[in-house]
């Protein structure tokens, strides 16, 4: 499989995370949502590297689907982790200080 197809697949897989983390924030809190989003990336991590272990040569086409498959796993975890995490942060100060900090950045 080309290296650019998998990868256009792994970027692709940002959009159902995002869309996941937009439905969820509100509905089980931002902490628990960050909480989700770092189980999820850390139990496909664990399995990828007990599978992704062997020479890259001999990999079948359903291993590389299966290694695929939890990297796309991985990253709408990591979506679900970092935009509760960008809530939450934003969050914490008060609305006075929150626009003035945005206003800066922008």
């Amino acid at each position: 499989i080309d290296p650019f197809v998998m990868s256009f697949y792994h970027t692709l897989s940002q959009i159902p995370g995002i869309a996941i983390a937009i439905y969820l924030i509100d509905k089980i809190g931002r902490r628990s949502l960050v909480a989700i989003g770092c189980a999820i990336m850390s139990a496909t991590l664990c399995l990828l590297s007990r599978i992704a272990h062997n020479n890259s040569a001999e990999r079948t086409t359903t291993e590389t689907m299966i290694i695929l498959a939890f990297a796309n796993l991985n990253t709408i975890g990591l979506c679900l982790g970092w935009l509760g995490l960008d809530c939450l942060c934003v969050e914490s100060f008060p609305t006075k200080i929150r626009s003035t900090g945005s206003s800066v950045c922008k």
